[in-house]
């Protein structure tokens, strides 16, 4: 009885309001609404005030059903309320929007994201008229994809939930799927409501009410099922492929041919002894390759290799093959080991043997300075590992800008948030990448971007504005000595080449009236200090360029006020100091980015060409930069941390450094689409593939064939899959039109020591949400489990991102998983149970193999 009055006391909805993401709805851990924001603009967005995504607000949890939010912002004249109050099944959302100057304002407000999945098979109406959902849409423009005019009603009858949304002012919705230009539609379906371009002014507040009443319908789920599906011998479940290697970075002299291989074998030779650098070769081979040992009859590679002056930039070196011989060197170290990761991925497979091209192949790098810019964090010491040894490193990658003021430093006292970095773990990274001959830069924000000082309410006496504290007041003596005592732990620990203060975006926060004439003052105060570390230490000075320059004298970041203080903010830096010059405009032409670099070479700065992840953005400023003599830095802004979790966020974000790598080493012309490969799938291979074998193993396939006994053959990645007409099995989805069962276990034959199955979720979810529970049972009674991510491990049939850690079936998107025993041991059966309440989950295919005997076998 009382577990009964507990569900009928059971609100209809969860909710949440969080600052930066807004309002979120979920029915049974279904989304209804994923989130919201406002922003305060002038006509046309000639000029931002303010933006709930990008500034805080400050909530207060007033009792289980109400949540009020506030804020202020847009220098102080941006203020206002939100109450959000649940009863029953509706949620009352209240609004207030102030505005303090006399000259009025537009506000856009996104009341609700509503997640399309969760109308899956409905109907809707506005105003009581019908809607029709759009099934693809050409259009950008917005007015093309309303649902329908403005209302103040709008009604969705669905599979799982029935939704209305009231409003006292007019909204629209409109359907933000289907390729609309903007980063929040690209990473989630959604439909956008709220008010497009309302008026507010000091004497007319905007004022107005939504309600969303959501009325679930109930659901439930089928028994658990066991399959015991038949298997069918296959000749070769491992197919492996012998495309030939794509080069990346594009050489510059290439004489190799691949049409005349010699045997790659473990069978190694040294006839001038062993040399430095094989160990880093056979390494990154055996991250591609399972390659057999050797044995009697296994063919002799004699190899040998060193550093020589060849006349070549750092970094430069030539491979030469022969038939039964190998020589690689290097004009430097860096250079022999540029090598050794280019000869391991010239192996390729020919005829179901691991085989090397043979010819001459001479290659240097463009850029002298080739970096990425990361975070550091408690779990970035495993993760950078990994990624520069896998990744970046054998690339050509050789400088990293590592933003680490989030460490344990002595002067922020023994309170700083665990997820800091220690300072012996940041020194253990900054040792690891100089082993790699990777030059290591610290970067520590030294004016805005300082939240991290003040974390926790401390060192409020030092903020700009300690009601909005984002800046140091660099007048404030006691705030030039906080700088300067964690710059001198930092160089006393890390013994840094350079140093990077920051300094873009000072006063984005904090100030109340916009002054570019004390933004300049301030500037002419703080450089000269700043200055002064980097020569007291004897490093160089880096720094970010925005700030000092003009709008008109860049493509965009170009945030001087004017050319005067801009003028005024450049003569200000110290002499020799290089400008990290970021960019970030989707151009591919060179010639938009020229006119800022030969600008800073004007005025007597070295700069590097900083892009971020828009392929096109990456092309045209590197270019630029490679045909104006600077560097490249490839910029990630996925959080403050750095770790595999923010690989899951923002993977196009690690997949564009791919791109960077090629283009800042080759310095090659080629449009992004005609460079002959796809970035995430090589980023994919490099970061997680397991090592593959050279010739095709028999193995299983699970399932039962069409009505006709025929099934479709398909290779991913060189696995063999026989699709069948239906899914081997299904699991639940509460937006599924039929009840599936919530666990499925998929009994096996014939015992295989790795299986594979393809699998895709029936409807999308948000990256990183668990999707299903997986339990390997093995042969001997023991068992081990793991779980499936979205956008990690499998996607929807219908999202065309791609999987980070799977390759994927390109005619349609299902993930290929891997799954493998533990040494000696043989799997029985698999195990899915849904975590998901929404996602459903289909196994289309399922491969089986005993891999491990065969290798040792061969």
């Amino acid at each position: 009885m009382l577990f009964l009055l507990a569900m009928l006391q059971r609100p209809a909805f969860d909710f949440d309001v969080q600052s930066g993401a807004g309002l979120t709805i979920a029915v049974d851990g279904v989304p209804f609404v994923t989130g919201s924001w406002f922003q305060y603009y002038e006509t046309g967005f000639s000029k931002s005030y303010y933006s709930s995504k990008w500034t805080s607000q400050s909530i207060k949890r007033v009792d289980a059903d109400t949540i009020d939010m506030s804020f202020v912002g847009g220098d102080n004249h941006a203020t206002g309320t939100q109450r959000f109050r649940r009863e029953g099944s509706t949620l009352t959302a209240t609004y207030r929007f102030e505005w303090s100057e006399p000259s009025p304002v537009h506000i856009e407000v996104c009341t609700g994201q509503i997640w399309a999945p969760a109308l899956t098979g409905g109907v809707g109406s506005a105003d009581g008229k019908p809607v029709q959902f759009a099934k693809s849409i050409a259009s950008k423009q917005i007015s093309d994809r309303q649902l329908a005019p403005a209302a103040t009603g709008y009604s969705f009858q669905t599979r799982f939930a029935d939704l209305k949304v009231n409003s006292t002012i007019p909204q629209i919705i409109f359907d933000a799927r289907f390729g609309y230009p903007q980063e929040w539609a690209e990473q989630a379906p959604t439909l956008w409501a709220g008010v497009l371009d309302g008026g507010v002014s000091k004497e007319h507040p905007l004022e107005f009410t939504v309600t969303w009443q959501v009325t679930p319908h109930a659901t439930k789920a089928s028994k658990p099922t066991v399959i015991e599906p038949a298997a069918t011998p296959l000749t070769a479940a491992i197919q492996p492929s012998e495309a030939l290697p794509v080069l990346i970075p594009k050489p510059k002299d290439n004489r190799l041919h691949f049409d005349r291989p010699t045997p790659f074998t473990s069978n190694v030779k040294f006839p001038a002894g062993r040399f430095m650098r094989f160990d880093t070769f056979f390494a990154a081979s055996q991250r591609r390759f399972q390659i057999p040992p050797a044995v009697k009859d296994t063919p002799v590679l004699a190899m040998d290799g060193g550093v020589s002056n060849m006349e070549m930039k750092p970094g430069g070196y030539r491979i030469e093959i022969r038939d039964g011989a190998v020589s690689f060197f290097g004009q430097d170290d860096e250079g022999l080991r540029s090598a050794a990761y280019r000869l391991a991925q010239l192996i390729y497979v020919n005829k179901g043997h691991l085989v090397l091209p043979t010819g001459v192949l001479v290659d240097e790098p463009s850029a002298t300075f080739r970096g990425a810019h990361m975070f550091v964090g408690n779990e970035s010491l495993v993760f950078q590992r990994k990624l520069w040894e896998r990744v970046l490193r054998p690339l050509g990658m050789n400088k990293v800008v590592l933003e680490c003021e989030r460490t344990r430093w002595d002067a922020l006292g023994a309170t700083a948030p665990p997820e800091f970095m220690s300072k012996s773990d940041l020194a253990t990274l900054f040792t690891m990448y100089r082993t790699m001959e990777v030059e290591p830069i610290p970067l520590i924000q030294s004016w805005g971007h300082m939240d991290w000082l003040f974390d926790g309410g401390k060192n409020l006496d030092l903020a700009f504005n300690r009601l909005q504290p984002y800046a140091i007041d660099p007048r404030k003596p006691a705030a030039k000595e906080i700088v300067a005592k964690i710059w001198n732990e930092a160089v006393e620990l890390l013994q840094p080449k350079s140093i990077h203060f920051g300094l873009d975006e000072v006063d984005m926060i904090g100030h109340a009236v916009h002054d570019p004439e004390l933004i300049t003052t301030l500037w002419r105060e703080h450089l000269p200090f700043l200055g002064a570390i980097a020569k007291k230490h004897q490093v160089r000075m880096m720094m970010w360029g925005d700030k000092a320059l003009a709008p008109g004298e860049a493509p965009d970041a170009a945030l001087g006020d004017n050319r005067y203080e801009a003028e005024q903010r450049r003569a200000a830096i110290p002499k020799g100091a290089i400008i990290a010059d970021w960019h970030y405009k989707d151009d591919p032409r060179p010639a938009s980015f020229y006119p800022t670099i030969q600008l800073w070479k004007r005025e007597g700065h070295p700069s590097i060409a900083a892009s971020w992840y828009r392929p096109n953005n990456i092309r045209g400023h590197s270019l630029a930069g490679l045909l104006e003599g600077t560097g490249t830095l490839q910029t990630t802004w996925p959080g403050y941390f750095s770790n595999e979790q923010t690989l899951t966020r923002a993977f196009e974000q690690y997949t564009a450094m791919v791109l960077a790598a090629d283009y800042s080493w080759s310095e090659r012309q080629d449009d992004v689409k005609a460079l002959g490969y796809d970035p995430a799938q090589v980023f994919r291979e490099m970061f997680y593939a397991e090592p593959r074998p050279s010739s095709a193993i028999k193995g299983f396939s699970y399932g039962t064939a069409r009505n006709d006994g025929v099934a479709d053959d398909i290779v991913v990645d060189d696995v063999a899959f026989r699709i069948c007409a239906e899914p081997i099995a299904r699991l639940h989805s509460v937006l599924a039109e039929v009840d599936l069962p919530e666990r499925i276990q998929i009994k096996l034959a014939g015992h295989p020591d790795h299986i594979w199955a393809l699998a895709s979720t029936d409807f999308p979810s948000k990256p990183g949400d668990a999707i299903a529970d997986v339990t390997l049972f093995f042969t001997d009674g023991t068992q081990a489990s793991s779980s499936l991510t979205y956008g990690t491990d499998v996607r929807c049939a219908t999202d065309h991102l791609p999987t980070e850690r799977t390759p994927q079936d390109r005619d349609r998107v299902r993930s290929r998983l891997t799954f493998m025993a533990p040494p000696g041991k043989a799997i029985s059966a698999i195990s899915f149970v849904a975590t998901s309440r929404s996602a459903g989950l289909s196994i289309s295919a399922i491969t089986g193999a005993i891999l491990r005997d065969t290798v040792k076998k061969r």
